[in-house]
């Protein structure tokens, strides 16, 4: 397992949970192998450093797609999202 914490100074961002929104200070990740699939699971850390209780699963297959995406859409311009519609 291996996590990462955002660098100081790098604002915190937010994770949407059953009970609200959380502030999230990094990621942990677990790599999962069952006998019919593998995956990694990413899990938001709370910002007391907890890993939070709500994940994503990437197949093994598509980490290297998923990781172009995300560095993809962090060159993107984005989009504005209203106060109103935020958590």
């Amino acid at each position: 397992m291996l996590a990462m914490s955002f660098k100081k100074g790098v604002s915190i961002s937010r994770f949407l949970g059953r009970n609200g929104c959380f502030s999230c200070s990094g990621f942990v990740f677990e790599k999962v192998d069952l006998s019919y699939r593998s995956f990694i699971r990413v899990y938001p850390k709370t910002g007391k450093g907890f890993r939070a209780r709500c994940f994503i699963e990437v197949p093994i297959e598509e980490v290297k797609k998923f990781s172009r995406n995300l560095l993809k859409e962090s060159k993107s311009e984005g989009f504005y999202e209203h106060k109103s519609a935020s958590c």
